[in-house]
This record gives structure tokens, C-alpha cells and sequence, in this order.
């Protein structure tokens, strides 16, 4: 049992960030590109989203878009999908402090 334990531990923590259907990833912009926006978490984990052109996009609490987002901003990423397939619904991003 306890064997178990440790090794359940261990495959949880080696595995990718995991989202539910809707799920939402804080962390600092790492890098804006053309469609996509990653962020790396607090606890290190750096995620790449898709970003479509429907997405709600907020900067400082104003309407932006993704273009506005610079690397070292934070940003709050809701996003919808699974495994490698990660699509922001939503990003509520604020100047770096």
C-alpha cells in the first residue's frame, strides 16, 4: 500500500499540467506570439495556450488584445480543452510591478 502511495506521488508529480474542460493558469507571460500566449505558473510549470481571436482579452481591467500583453506581465489564462490542446477562453493580464 504505502509502495502504491509513493509511486501515485510520484507519476502525479512528473505529469503535465492537466485542465479540466474549463480550468484557469496564473503565472508571468514568458512569451506572446502570434495566436498564442505561455505562462509559467508559481510552481514552475510553463503552459503554451492557443489564443482565437473570440478570446476576451484584459489588460490593467480594459478591453486589449493579445498583442498588448509583454513578456514579464502577469496574466490569469482561462482556457478550455486537455492534454497538449490548450485554448484560452479568457486572459486578464497586468502590467509586470
Amino acid at each position: 500500500m504505502w509502495w502504491t502511495a509513493c509511486l501515485l506521488t510520484a507519476v502525479l508529480a512528473a505529469s503535465p499540467v492537466r485542465f479540466a474542460e474549463s480550468d484557469a493558469f496564473e503565472g508571468e507571460v514568458t512569451s506572446v506570439e502570434d495566436g498564442s500566449i505561455t505562462v509559467l505558473g508559481k510552481s514552475g510549470d510553463s503552459v503554451e495556450f492557443d489564443v482565437p481571436l473570440d478570446a476576451k482579452i484584459t489588460l490593467n481591467g480594459k478591453k486589449a488584445k493579445l498583442t498588448d500583453i509583454e513578456i514579464g506581465d502577469f496574466a490569469k489564462v482561462t482556457a478550455k480543452g486537455s492534454g497538449e490542446k490548450r485554448t484560452a477562453t479568457a486572459i486578464e493580464a497586468r502590467d509586470s510591478e
